[in-house]
């Protein structure tokens, strides 16, 4: 966390700063959103890929 004396007095500087971090806050939650479907939709085909790797089960 910043040092509280090194942020701006003025309240405009102080919301576009909070505005800015939203923004990336959500890029990344985006990101993170994505990446887990990604992982999700892997996981999916390496256990298909273990089922025809194993051959038929009866």
């Amino acid at each position: 966390m910043e040092n509280s004396s090194l942020l701006p007095d003025d309240v405009k500087r102080l919301q576009a700063i909070i505005a800015a971090q939203t923004e990336e806050l959500e890029r990344q939650s985006e990101n993170l959103r994505s990446r887990d479907a990604l992982i999700k939709k892997l996981n999916a085909e390496i256990t298909a890929l273990k089922r025809i790797a194993s051959g038929p089960w009866w």
